[in-house]
């Protein structure tokens, strides 16, 4: 299971202050005046030109790192996460008030810049990791006065609905290549076992579980109607001798949520599971809601 926790970047030498907010979210600010002595008078800074300016830093590299990383998007949405971080917001708020959910997120603050070449050339300088990184491909600006606030964003991709074979029949070869190994599942040791097959009774058991918790917004194996998976199951018209769920958010592929399940003793050991011949896999996706993608795993064995 993957679980929420507060990530922040490296402490650049001219920052002057720094707070990290939600999950993978964080806020820098940096002053631009001792850049701005050395250069001078500059025009205004504006969306587009800051946009083209660090794109051809991305391309060509800054102080720390490479080049190569592909141009940055412009999203309207981002633009007014900016303007609202400007009036006083904290960045998961104003994210989530621009209706953008991202997988992580930045926000840089420049106080006293005065163009686009200091506001550039300050960040390239002390957030060139920052600028640099590929995932974050998502762009907005606000500014306001001498101050400006760039966003630079990776956008949470999920699975589309219509993606649910796709998804089944990798987390299906995945969980049949990992039964197939002796596993180490934290202190236990597991042989290897047979493998499992898809089931259409368990995968409806699965989707109203995973449909419940993003659409609530909660992560348990306990329903908000109370029930449990032995329940679930029954109701999808399962006839069952042994019954088993593993459960995760926020992964937004399917390797990953089979990953953590495997890293996991307790999920290992479920996984394991000699006497299970049946598997279901759902998943259910709300931007909204905290963990944004929901993934439910269901084995079982008739009777």
């Amino acid at each position: 299971m993957q679980q929420s926790d507060l990530r922040s970047l490296l402490r650049p030498r001219s920052l002057v202050a720094l707070s990290t907010a939600a999950l993978g979210l964080t806020l820098l600010v940096m002053s631009a005046r001792s850049t701005l002595e050395l250069l001078g008078p500059s025009p205004a800074a504006d969306s587009q030109s800051v946009l083209a300016a660090l794109n051809e830093v991305r391309t060509r590299g800054c102080s720390t790192e490479p080049g190569g990383a592909a141009a940055l998007n412009p999203d309207p949405r981002l633009t007014t996460a900016t303007a609202l971080a400007a009036d006083g917001l904290a960045i998961d708020e104003a994210l989530r008030e621009a209706q953008y959910r991202p997988a992580s997120a930045t926000i840089v603050k420049i106080q006293g810049h005065k163009g686009t070449k200091g506001l550039v050339r300050t960040i390239a300088k002390d957030s060139c990791a920052t600028l640099m990184q590929a995932a974050l491909r998502d762009f907005g600006f606000h500014a306001r006065g001498n101050d400006a606030w760039i966003a630079f964003a990776a956008p949470f991709e999920t699975p589309a609905d219509n993606q649910i074979d796709e998804a089944q029949a990798r987390v299906l070869n995945l969980v049949n290549a990992a039964r197939a190994q002796a596993r180490q599942c934290g202190s236990q040791s597991l042989e290897a076992t047979g493998p499992v097959r898809l089931n259409a009774q368990l995968y409806a058991a699965a989707k109203s579980h995973a449909d419940d918790m993003a659409s609530q917004s909660y992560f348990s194996h306990t329903g908000r109607d109370g029930r449990e998976v032995a329940q679930r199951v029954t109701q999808a018209g399962y006839i069952w001798r042994t019954v088993g769920e593993n459960i995760a958010s926020g992964q937004m592929q399917a390797d990953v949520a089979v990953q953590g399940w495997i890293d996991s003793p307790s999920h290992c050991v479920n996984l394991m599971q000699a006497s299970y011949t049946d598997m279901g896999l759902a998943f259910a996706v709300n931007p909204r809601s905290e963990g944004g993608i929901y993934w439910v795993q269901v084995f079982g064995r008739p009777r």
